[in-house]
């Protein structure tokens, strides 16, 4: 090994170390947070928000590093990668203690112990959240791909917990034993915990792209279309969806009542524009296993509250005026009708998958 390559390796070794030492200290960070919110301890809390301090200062230190080692040695492919994840990384576990923080400072806030039902929550949310913050550290620290290709599952089990969590805290219960202040104070921290295990998911895909160059994956969209029935307008824009943006958007559609057999003029419509209408199944909202997995809920007659009467709390609502029910329109009207809503349907969806997913949605049919 040259002397120029023992230099770059020696201060890429100081660097990942400094990286490592933050990583300890973001979760140590959220482990004292936590127990001192459920012990009590607020000494400890004050003490976490100080500290975060020391986190913010050895951030910045490694940001200098890393550009100081780019400047030095100019590095090209493996260590470019490396050093571009490692100053991304760093970010994301200041943002942790961060999370950390502001745990902490509603711990020294709250006007009463958490009951045994909030205490459960709190304790899963974290037991959850800071083992995928651990081993996502650990893929980094060990360029382990296959850790951090596993540990970024688990994101799906803590946004399953957050949202149990969060709907025992919208109990009406707890306004008689809870104040406005104290509910706050304890759904920041649901959303603290549930947020550094989507940093630690970043972590994993930095862990991937540093060791082999592979970019990260945007999930498809997740759209559901609801109505009052799902034999017109909900299944002409999930039709749509899936015939233009299959490749970075799911699609699905479902109605306040179950619906009977297709319109026939409404059949035929769609399969002149080349959609296998007979194909699709009539649903109804009842009949969908989680309405938490959808990124948007789109209504399309009337308001959404009159369909589903809790949206879940990671959920965007759009309400979109489109069109008639079926049984008001005139039989001779019907053709000219379906066009208009279509046309309609067309350059909402289309917007809406260019405003969340860019030009790169605009993919036409796989």
């Amino acid at each position: 090994m040259s002397h120029y390559e023992e230099r770059l390796e020696h201060d890429m070794l100081l660097i990942r170390q400094k990286t490592r030492d933050l990583g300890e200290k973001a979760e140590t960070a959220i482990r004292d947070a936590i127990h001192a919110l459920l012990a009590g301890n607020h000494p400890l809390s004050y003490e976490t928000i100080i500290r975060d301090n020391v986190i913010n200062r050895d951030n910045e230190e490694i940001t200098r590093m890393c550009y100081a080692f780019i400047a030095r040695h100019l590095p090209s492919a493996g260590h470019l990668r490396r050093v571009s994840s490692i100053l991304h990384v760093c970010v994301f576990l200041e943002r942790i203690g961060d999370q950390a923080v502001g745990i902490s400072k509603v711990a020294v806030n709250l006007t009463q112990s958490l009951d045994e039902t909030m205490t459960r929550h709190v304790e899963r949310l974290e037991e959850e959240s800071r083992h995928m913050l651990h081993q996502a550290v650990t893929s980094f620290n060990e360029d382990n791909i296959e850790l951090a290709r596993s540990t970024k599952l688990l994101d799906s089990q803590v946004d399953h917990t957050f949202q149990n969590a969060f709907k025992d805290l919208s109990n009406e219960n707890n306004k008689a034993t809870w104040t406005i202040r104290d509910l706050l104070g304890l759904l920041s921290v649901f959303y603290s915990l549930e947020r550094v295990s989507d940093l630690s998911k970043n972590i994993c895909e930095k862990t991937i792209f540093s060791v082999a160059g592979e970019m990260k994956i945007r999930k498809p969209v997740k759209i559901l279309f609801v109505a009052d029935s799902n034999n017109y307008l909900c299944r002409m824009a999930e039709s749509i969806g899936k015939k233009s943006f299959s490749r970075c958007g799911v699609f699905a559609s479902a109605g306040r009542v179950r619906s009977s057999e297709a319109e026939p003029a409404f059949a035929r419509f769609m399969q002149e524009y080349g959609i296998d209408f007979e194909a699709s199944s009539y649903t109804t909202i009842e009949m969908l296993p989680r309405l938490d997995e959808f990124n948007v809920i789109v209504g399309l007659q009337g308001p959404v509250s009159s369909y589903i009467s809790i949206i879940p709390f990671n959920v965007v609502v759009l309400e979109w005026q489109v069109g008639p029910p079926l049984s008001a329109i005139p039989e001779a009207e019907k053709h000219q009708q379906f066009k208009d809503s279509f046309r309609i349907l067309s350059e909402k969806i289309h917007d809406l998958m260019e405003i969340m997913r860019g030009k790169e949605a605009v993919c036409g049919p796989s």
